[in-house]
């Protein structure tokens, strides 16, 4: 039998609506992100404009300091470092 428990919260609530490719490809993005974050120091990623904040949510969370900048309709960088280094 397998053990399943919350890692992160998903902050969903401010997505209604959200069919489920959306919903698919925030997950990845999100699952994507969150490793790079467990086991990177300061990287750069493009992510979904509907995912940037709660991205940048969960990179504070982890203590890491965070700038986004919008680059297309649709489309964000996000520059993850840590505070001792910024």
């Amino acid at each position: 039998m397998n053990n399943y428990s919350l890692v992160e919260p998903f902050e969903t609530d401010n997505l209604p609506g959200t069919d489920a490719e959306l919903a698919f490809a925030l997950g990845v993005e999100w699952e994507m992100f969150r490793q790079r974050l467990n086991t990177e120091g300061r990287f750069t990623q493009f992510v979904t404009a509907e995912g940037v904040e709660r991205i940048a949510q969960m990179a504070e969370r982890h203590g890491r300091f965070v700038e986004h900048h919008p680059l297309m309709v649709g489309w964000s960088e996000i520059v993850v470092g840590d505070y001792k280094d910024s």
